[in-house]
């Protein structure tokens, strides 16, 4: 893989899931990505997940794109395809529960070959016993060890600074406050012009290039990512697919624009 270059998340580089496993392995952190309780919901419907096994027992956590804070899960398997994970508050007392199953084809598509990477289908039951939500998780990474710190794999030393500095790139994007954004590159910054991979060397330079950078595609392309609990390698940190790869700091370095 060169450096910076559009890739698709996918486990495979890591651990190939086997689709008749369906199952999480232990002494591995899994993120997942999808939705809960429809899309009348808004960015709360956008959710992700992350889960580490140890034996048959489950934590982990999970957050909405609504407000990007991570709610503790506790948990385990209840059989070799069902999972129960309780939602926890910040006083670690219940909100609800998740009762979800490893699926081995999608109900969602008119086809029964099985699946090739792990999904997880059900619902979360509120404590207050309302009605029941629906939840569909697809898995977007999976890696050895514990899921905490995610970012050293980058160089970072502290993922906070790390997410801070990412959300508020994000933020100042779908906003257009470009000064703001200006803040967050580390340069020299790359992007591509005309078929070719460029340098912008400071933020006057940056700021020049941003109207040509940020083209309504590519911001469209970065608003519908969740800046939270993001994909990371030895190159860096990215998010949409590698639109945008950050350094251990949080601050962008490469934009693939023309995708």
């Amino acid at each position: 893989m060169k450096p910076f270059q559009v890739i698709t998340l996918s486990f495979a580089p890591f651990f190939p899931v086997a689709a008749a496993a369906a199952q999480l392995q232990e002494n591995q952190c899994a993120d997942y990505r999808g939705t809960f309780g429809g899309s009348d919901s808004g960015d709360h419907s956008k959710i992700g997940m992350t889960l580490f096994v140890e034996g048959r027992s489950i934590t982990g956590t999970y957050f909405n794109k609504g407000d990007l804070g991570d709610f503790p899960l506790e948990g385990s398997y209840e059989s070799d395809r069902e999972i129960t994970l309780t939602d926890l508050d910040s006083t670690r007392k219940p909100n609800g529960t998740f009762k979800l199953r490893f699926v081995e084809s999608d109900p969602s598509r008119k086809s029964d070959r099985p699946l090739t990477s792990d999904r997880l289908i059900g619902t979360w039951v509120p404590g207050s016993g309302q009605r029941s939500l629906q939840v569909f998780l697809s898995l977007t990474g999976i890696r050895p060890g514990k899921c905490a710190p995610r970012y050293a794999v980058a160089g970072a030393s502290d993922d906070r600074v790390v997410e801070h500095n990412i959300q508020a790139f994000y933020f100042a994007v779908l906003k257009r406050q470009k000064s703001l954004v200006a803040e967050y590159v580390s340069y020299p910054a790359t992007f591509e012009l005309a078929g070719r991979r460029r340098k912008i060397a400071n933020s006057s330079q940056f700021l020049r290039y941003y109207d040509r950078l940020f083209t309504k595609q590519f911001v469209a392309k970065i608003a519908d990512e969740v800046p939270h609990n993001m994909f990371a390698n030895s190159q860096g940190i990215m998010i949409a697919d590698g639109a945008v790869w950050f350094n251990e700091h949080g601050k962008a370095m490469a934009f693939n624009n023309a995708q």
